[in-house]
């Protein structure tokens, strides 16, 4: 998968040193957790002023630009399943490209369980892989989808 990361290394001022040139000036952050309360998955969403722009950072950070694990950070809210995601819990970072968006994000454990790294236990790393990516491709499914031509709903002048 394009972009992909293990570990806690590199961060958001990584990516911003590589995103910031190509017109990137913010990066919106929500998180989500599975139906079982186990895995919580950041994702972070960076908006270019184009598809060039973005293609040209994706690459950038495809080559290692920003350090090998330029990405977004867990993000913890108090009294809720996310309140446990830790950069310590963080497993697996990386991002995928929708049109003029980057979409970063990163996953671990949420219910408590002892930070083992994921890449010992195969099944952990698909289905942490799956749910992952699973979020980031239909957050940028909608915002990467092509604007629909206006229609013109009969007004006198369409």
């Amino acid at each position: 998968m394009p972009g992909r990361r293990r570990g806690a290394d590199g961060g958001p001022a990584a990516a911003a040193a590589v995103l910031a040139p190509h017109g990137c000036e913010a990066v919106l952050r929500a998180s989500y957790v599975d139906g079982t309360g186990s895995y919580v998955v950041t994702v972070g969403v960076a908006a270019l002023p184009g598809v060039a722009q973005a293609k040209a950072a994706n690459l950038e950070l495809a080559a290692g630009a920003g350090g090998a694990g330029a990405g977004i950070l867990t993000v913890r809210f108090a009294g809720t399943p996310t309140a446990g995601f830790t950069e310590k819990q963080r497993q697996i970072s990386a991002r995928v490209a929708a049109g003029s968006y980057l979409i970063f994000y990163t996953i671990g454990y949420a219910d408590g369980r002892p930070t083992v790294a994921v890449t010992a236990d195969r099944y952990a790393d698909a289905e942490m892989t799956g749910v992952g990516a699973g979020v980031a491709r239909a957050v940028g499914s909608v915002l990467g989808a092509p604007v629909p031509r206006p229609r013109c709903p009969g007004t006198p002048g369409c």
